[in-house]
């Protein structure tokens, strides 16, 4: 009887916290409301540095993949899809937590458009975002600003990454 009431009086207590928890994190649109994206540094295969801002006319998808990882691998046509139907968007794959060799035979089996490139996390930015698991993804605005991220395999997500670009498009053209 007392571990029922305990049980009770704790489920009551986490209702509250978890309402001001999730009111703090998501916006009137009901996206996550994330700060500005971490200045970073990333290696293209051809050797150029790239920051975001790099790309400052453009919306930015950056995932965070591994060849050794079954999500991210299921996932890169989608985004290879997303950035050909998108010219709008570029779509940055960046290889973490794997060496180049192991992922090189994954990357030369991919024919992406010219908004698409891998990338090489050289200086920990996937540590700067706070990736904890692969893959992750991140939307960024032209503002630089996180529009939404996405954890694990975004093929299985509800939410939609071209429906989002879209709305974010007629919004901040």
């Amino acid at each position: 009887m007392m571990k029922s009431k305990l049980g009770i009086i704790a489920f009551v207590l986490l209702i509250p916290a978890l309402y001001l928890t999730l009111e703090h994190f998501i916006s009137e649109r009901g996206e996550i409301d994330l700060a500005p994206a971490p200045v970073l540094n990333l290696l293209s295969l051809d050797g150029k540095t790239y920051e975001l801002n790099d790309f400052s006319d453009k919306i930015i998808v950056l995932n965070f993949w591994a060849s050794w990882c079954p999500p991210c691998l299921k996932e890169l046509p989608y985004l290879v899809k997303i950035a050909k139907d998108h010219e709008e968007v570029t779509i940055l794959a960046v290889l973490t937590s794997d060496e180049l060799r192991k992922a090189m035979p994954i990357i030369n089996g991919i024919t992406p458009p010219k908004n698409f490139k891998f990338m090489i996390d050289y200086e920990n930015a996937s540590k700067k975002f706070g990736t904890v698991k692969l893959p992750e993804t991140y939307v960024i605005g032209r503002n630089r600003k996180i529009i939404d991220k996405f954890s694990g395999d975004i093929t299985l997500s509800h939410r939609d990454i071209p429906k989002l670009i879209k709305e974010y498009s007629k919004e901040n053209p």
